[in-house]
């Protein structure tokens, strides 16, 4: 019996979502990258096309990027992205419940202070001591400085409370 290969149109639609799946490695962050255990040349030419501007020079470096993606551990890669969109996806949410936590606790003051260091397990000091100081200070900078501090002190609690439930 014949092989029965794929047709070149088969081939060609392979390539193409190789080079779409290399595409998408570049724009994640570099240390992801080097964890990712790529190959060198693959590596090399993902983070150079990070650094490119020109429209004709990137889109040179994305077809050796797909030229490169035939002989790579297709797979692997796939995985990482789809872990690494869970990571982003995880880190956007925590983002916004932080924002929505900091402005609950300006607004409500020692009745969230309770909620969120209930559910969280936070420092409740900390949160209070923070809250304090905003609603002493006049200063517009000063205020924003210590939305910010009150915002790290909220997102900190927020991660290390969705830590405790993941393990």
């Amino acid at each position: 019996m014949a092989d029965l290969k794929p047709s070149k149109s088969a081939l060609k639609r392979e390539d193409k979502e190789r080079q779409a799946l290399g595409v998408r490695l570049i724009d994640l962050d570099a240390a992801v990258l080097r964890n990712m255990n790529l190959e060198s040349a693959l590596l090399d030419a993902v983070l150079a096309a990070k650094g490119m501007r020109s429209h004709g020079a990137l889109r040179r470096q994305k077809q050796l990027i797909g030229k490169l993606m035939r002989s790579a551990d297709v797979d692997s890669i796939r995985s990482a992205l789809d872990d690494s969109g869970k990571d982003a996806a995880r880190e956007k949410r925590e983002f916004r419940l932080a924002e929505s936590w900091r402005d609950r606790l300006l607004q409500d003051g020692g009745s969230a202070i309770d909620t969120f260091a209930e559910t969280y397990r936070a420092d409740r000091r900390e949160i209070m001591k923070l809250l304090a100081q905003h609603e002493r200070t006049v200063a517009d900078r000063e205020q924003k400085r210590l939305k910010r501090e009150l915002f790290r002190a909220i997102r900190q609690a927020i991660a290390d409370g969705e830590t405790e439930h993941t393990q």
